[in-house]
């Protein structure tokens, strides 16, 4: 019998509701996505789901408001942490090299009896929901407005799956 992986678990549960294009599993103690799925794209042969969750240190060259440009070293991973603990991301959030604006945070968002530190940051006709789950998790999850996919109906899938796996591995299961 084969057995049962994250990967199994994230298709089944969250992609296959078609309420987002692409979910992710990452460490809360790096921050970094250690499983993820997407919807194929049929016009790139070439498409790995991998390149929409990580991107190793990359330099980026930002302006401050004279005008003057500096470089800044991101890590992704550490961005999510960072806005996890601070609240907020002033440069917003990097993603497999894609740049995601920082809506905002609900810490202790309370859904069907669990609390979730919820974060929301958008791009063009897209964005992502990033969930403290616990347990040793963050859910990242991408919608995409071009598939029909909006903000609360991916953020609603998000916490589902989030209580989902949190009962799951309360009990040793997943």
């Amino acid at each position: 019998m084969e057995e049962y992986s994250w990967e199994n678990f994230l298709n089944d549960k969250l992609l296959a509701t078609n309420q987002v294009s692409a979910a992710g599993l990452a460490s809360e103690e790096d921050g970094v996505v250690y499983e993820c799925v997407a919807t194929p794209d049929e016009n790139n042969p070439d498409f790995d789901k991998w390149s929409l969750f990580y991107k190793e240190d990359y330099d980026i060259e930002i302006e401050d408001e004279n005008g003057s440009k500096t470089t800044k070293t991101i890590t992704e991973g550490q961005s999510i942490l960072t806005m996890f603990n601070e609240g907020y991301a002033s440069d917003g959030i990097w993603l497999g090299g894609t740049k995601y604006q920082f809506i905002n945070m609900d810490k202790g968002l309370e859904y069907e009896g669990h609390s979730f530190d919820v974060a929301t940051c958008a791009k063009s006709k897209g964005g992502m929901h990033i969930i403290k789950v616990g347990g040793g998790h963050i859910l990242i999850v991408l919608y995409d407005e071009e598939k029909e996919q909006d903000r609360g109906n991916s953020k609603n899938a998000a916490l589902a799956f989030s209580k989902e796996l949190i009962e799951s591995t309360d009990t040793g299961a997943a």
